[in-house]
């Protein structure tokens, strides 16, 4: 059984980052490691720093919440 842990908005960020691709997989290993939790100010976040920073369009950005909420 994994362990549930609190995943803070920038593990889920960096999944998406083409520019950064160590981080990009040390937060994939994080997220595959244990069952996260995650709250609905981390979604917030995320949508706003997806679409704001990195520039991704909105249903893109709807796609990955809805993935990371399913999964989490």
């Amino acid at each position: 059984m994994k362990d549930r842990v609190f995943l803070d908005t920038n593990i889920f960020v960096y999944t998406q980052s083409a520019v950064e691709p160590q981080k990009r997989a040390v937060s994939l290993h994080i997220i595959d490691q244990y069952t996260c939790v995650v709250s609905t100010q981390v979604l917030i976040e995320m949508s706003n720093v997806l679409t704001k920073k990195l520039g991704m369009r909105v249903d893109g950005v709807k796609q990955i919440l809805t993935a990371v909420n399913d999964s989490c």
